[in-house]
């Protein structure tokens, strides 16, 4: 039979022990709950960043359609008054003669 110093002893030990399982599960469910509150503002923050990249691609293609429509246009404008001079030689009698390689 122990005395009651070793009876006080081991029931303080138990206690200890219980107090500290407590204090790391109180640690792991802190660690969880931030990373909950964190996950939902890491995910947004990826989709800004990814909406962010993708409206970059976009203005880059709309900049290098708009880039090739105006040169289309240039070019078909250049054509047209290049056509119109030609007309008006040709009206005044003058001949122009081009050679294109």
């Amino acid at each position: 039979m122990a005395s009651k110093g070793v009876d006080r002893f081991i029931s303080r030990a138990d206690e200890l022990r219980r107090a500290e399982e407590d204090v790391q599960h109180n640690a792991f469910l802190t660690a969880t709950a931030k990373w909950a509150e964190r996950g939902p503002q890491a995910v947004s923050k990826a989709r800004w960043e990814r909406e962010a990249k993708s409206a970059v691609q976009e203005l880059n293609v709309a900049s290098a359609e708009l880039k090739a429509r105006r040169r289309a246009r240039l070019q078909e404008y250049y054509a047209s008054l290049e056509a119109q001079y030609d007309r008006e030689l040709n009206e005044m009698g003058f001949a122009f003669r081009r050679e294109r390689f």
